[in-house]
């Protein structure tokens, strides 16, 4: 019955009657061979009559309205009332007609090793209808409901996650089917057979709810639902999670051995850009020049602290930097002529002015041999 103008007027019009609406599709049909195509699509009417009369209607329903091709899979419009025998037992019996056809009369002969599976979508909604089945009948939301349902991640990932020898069928219901047919009790099956499922398809967002006929594989194991995927962590969460350098100072405090940012800690000895050398102790030097320590030379052109047990030397300069000394070595603030003094050896490039045999410093101690702690 076509919508007509409502007197009055207004721009309002009658609304089309509220139909029952099928839908199938052949999972991957493109990955049959082109030649085949044909014969698959004339094939899937014949599938649904097969499985209609399984559920005790010997021949096409009284009640249908109107049906199409999709090329992929075939779309029916019904008498609402028809919509709980749609659900059960259609859905049931179009999965043993499909296990009976993959045995006994395979659609492509070529892909013998491959079953036909389908996916199923159910509605109800207003639709225009002629009574006539011709072209624009089943048009309006809810056909276009029908689809992006069809199209969802959660019916394919239905088919996705089971057996392919056995699961033959995976069926999506619209809130509105599910409510009228199941939750009423009219399609003798228990609520708890069916999944409560997101549909987002294009600009599509709805709840709906999948059934599996014979379900296996993935679905026993890891359920109906699509995983979902782990959102990626912001940016304020990511700097949040990175340690700040007075984290990583904190780091180098251990024994182990760490590596953070280019800082490298060996057991209290640490270092920015350079190696290290010495022993478990920690050592620190202020001033420019180099520092020898009982187990090793530390180079540095930094300003750090030094505060070992070895010798700390002051070669000849013409400025001096206030460096400081603390420890139980020799300190020597003047040029040197002799490669040791003591327990201690020097290497060094000879001074630029010889010194002054007899000239004595502020101390009151040679310029030969210079000046030491306490």
């Amino acid at each position: 019955m076509a919508s007509t103008p409502v007197h009055g007027g207004t721009d309002s019009m009658a609304m089309p009657p509220y139909r029952a609406l099928l839908v199938v599709d052949i999972k991957d049909f493109s990955g049959y061979p082109g030649r085949w195509h044909e014969d698959m699509t004339r094939a899937v009417p014949d599938i649904l009559t097969g499985a209609f009369a399984r559920s005790g209607w010997s021949e096409s329903p009284s009640m249908e309205r109107f049906s199409d091709t999709t090329g992929d899979g075939y779309v029916l419009g019904f008498e609402p009332s028809m919509l709980p025998l749609l659900v059960h037992p259609f859905l049931d019996n179009l999965q043993q007609e499909l296990e009976y056809r993959n045995k006994v009369a395979p659609v492509a002969p070529a892909a013998a090793d491959r079953t036909l599976r389908m996916r199923v979508s159910l509605h109800v909604g207003s639709t225009t209808d002629s009574g006539t089945n011709r072209l624009g009948d089943g048009s309006g939301a809810a056909r276009i409901a029908l689809h992006r349902q069809l199209d969802a991640a959660a019916v394919r990932h239905l088919l996705e996650e089971s057996n392919p020898r056995t699961t033959l069928v995976a069926a999506i219901l619209s809130s509105r089917a599910y409510e009228d047919a199941v939750l009423s009790g009219y399609s003798g099956l228990d609520d708890s057979l069916f999944v409560k499922a997101p549909v987002e398809v294009k600009t599509y967002r709805d709840e709906a709810y999948l059934y599996v006929p014979r379900p296996s594989g993935g679905l026993l194991h890891r359920g109906f639902r699509v995983p979902e995927v782990p959102a990626a962590p912001s940016r304020a969460a990511a700097e949040a999670s990175t340690p700040s350098d007075r984290s990583r100072a904190d780091l180098g405090q251990s024994g182990a051995t760490r590596n953070i940012s280019g800082i490298r800690n060996i057991g209290g000895i640490s270092n920015v850009g350079g190696s290290v050398f010495g022993d478990n102790r920690p050592q620190t030097h202020v001033g420019i020049g180099d520092i020898n320590t009982a187990s090793g030379p530390i180079r540095t052109t930094r300003r750090d602290t030094h505060a070992p047990r070895g010798d700390q030397q002051i070669g000849p300069r013409t400025e001096h930097h206030g460096p400081e000394h603390y420890g139980q070595g020799h300190q020597f603030a003047a040029p040197l002529d002799r490669p040791n003094f003591g327990d201690s050896n020097f290497t060094q490039g000879s001074p630029t002015t010889a010194p002054d045999p007899g000239a004595v410093d502020e101390k009151g101690t040679s310029g030969v041999e210079g000046a030491h702690d306490d």
